[in-house]
C-alpha cells in the first residue's frame, strides 16, 4: 500500500543491522577509543608506543569517515561486508597513519648565565602550548628547554646599569595532537629583584618567587592555568594579570598589605585573606571592586611596602589567598 514502508525481513531479526547502520560514526569512535588507550599508556606507564597525529593526516580520516557513512547496512549480507570494511579501516588507520614510535626525537637546550654585578633582571617571556616552571635558588641563571617540536629562541643580555635582560620566545603551535610537548624549567637566583612581563597561550604557569625580590609582573592568559606565589616585594611593587578563558591561583604571604583591584566579566573570584572596600564608605560602590588585606599586621617600618595588584579577566577563575 502507498505510503507503508515494509523493512527487510533481516532488519527486523538481526538487531546489528541497527547497531552498525552508521558504519562513519563506530570508525570515529572506536579509533577515539584506541587513541585514548595509547596515549594513557605511554605518558602514565611509560610505554614506546605513542600517539602522534599532524593536523595534516586528519583528511584521510574524514575520507574514510565519509566512506563508510555512505555504505549501508541493510541486510545481513551487506552486514558482513561493512563490518570487514570497518576492520580494514581501522587497522589501515592504526598502524598506517596515526600512531608512530620514536618517530620524533625531544629537542633539549640549556640557557645559562652568570649574575656577577647584576643588580636586577627583566625577563620578557612569550609561549604557546608550554609547561612553564619559574622558580629561585638558583646561583645564577639556570633553566632547560624541552620539546619534541619547535625551538626556543633566547637571548641573555647585561646593559649598562646592571640591568640582565633575558628574553625566551616559543610561539610555534602544535603541529597535531598526542604526545607533542614543550616545556621550560627556569631557576633565578635568590635576593635579585626581578620583572616578569610573561604572555602565555594555552599554557600551564608555574611562577613560584620564594626567595626573590618582586619588583613588578605583567601577566598575560590566554586559555591557560596559572599558578603565582609570592614572597618578597620591593617598594612600588605591583601584578597585573590579564586572564581570558583560564584559571589563575595567586598565593600572598600575610606579611605584605595587598592593595587589590579588579575589573571582570562572567568570573568567578574567590577572594581569600583579602577584604571588599566600600561596603561603609562613600567613596566606592556597594559592589565595589577594590579589596584590601584583613590581616595585615603593620610593622614599625616608615617604609611600608603595600603590593598593588590589577585583575583583568573574562570567563576566568580567579583565587586570591593571603596566608
Amino acid at each position: 500500500m502507498p505510503g507503508i514502508i515494509i523493512e527487510p525481513e533481516d532488519k527486523k531479526t538481526n538487531p546489528l543491522i541497527g547497531i552498525f547502520s552508521d558504519l562513519g560514526r563506530i570508525y570515529i569512535l572506536i579509533l577515539g577509543v584506541i587513541w585514548g588507550v595509547v596515549y594513557c599508556q605511554g605518558i602514565y606507564q611509560n610505554k614506546e608506543v605513542f600517539i602522534y597525529i599532524p593536523f595534516t593526516h586528519i583528511w584521510p580520516f574524514t575520507l574514510i569517515a565519509v566512506g563508510l557513512s555512505i555504505f549501508k547496512v541493510k541486510s545481513s549480507v551487506s552486514l558482513s561486508g561493512g563490518i570487514f570494511f570497518l576492520a580494514l579501516a581501522i587497522t589501515m588507520t592504526v598502524f598506517s597513519v596515526s600512531i608512530r614510535t620514536n618517530s620524533i626525537k625531544t629537542n633539549t637546550e640549556t640557557i645559562s648565565n652568570s649574575i656577577n654585578g647584576v643588580k636586577s633582571i627583566n625577563t620578557n617571556m612569550s609561549f604557546t602550548t608550554t609547561d612553564i616552571s619559574i622558580k629561585g635558588g638558583s646561583v645564577g641563571i639556570d633553566g632547560q628547554y624541552t620539546s619534541n617540536y619547535g625551538i626556543i629562541t633566547s637571548s641573555i643580555t647585561n646593559d649598562k646599569d646592571f640591568v640582565q635582560n633575558i628574553s625566551l620566545k616559543q610561539l610555534d603551535i602544535q603541529p597535531g595532537f598526542g604526545s607533542y610537548t614543550k616545556k621550560l624549567d627556569l631557576a633565578f637566583p635568590k635576593n635579585i629583584p626581578a620583572i616578569f612581563d610573561i604572555t602565555a597561550d594555552i599554557s600551564s604557569l608555574s611562577l613560584d618567587l620564594r626567595g626573590i625580590p618582586l619588583k613588578s609582573a605583567n601577566i598575560t592568559l590566554r586559555g591557560s592555568e596559572a599558578s603565582i606565589i609570592l614572597d618578597q616585594i620591593e617598594s612600588g611593587a605591583n601584578l597585573n594579570v590579564n586572564s581570558r578563558a583560564s584559571q589563575v591561583t595567586i598565593t600572598i604571604p600575610r606579611n605584605i598589605k595587598v592593595l587589590l583591584t579588579t575589573s571582570h566579566s562572567l568570573t568567578t573570584n574567590d577572594m581569600i585573606g583579602l577584604v571588599q572596600k566600600g561596603l561603609d564608605s562613600k567613596i566606592y560602590e556597594i559592589e565595589s571592586g577594590v579589596y584590601e588585606s584583613s590581616n595585615y599586621q603593620a610593622s614599625n617600618d616608615n617604609e611600608e611596602k603595600i603590593m598593588t595588584v590589577n585583575l583583568n579577566s573574562t570567563l576566568a577563575r580567579i583565587k586570591i589567598i593571603q596566608q
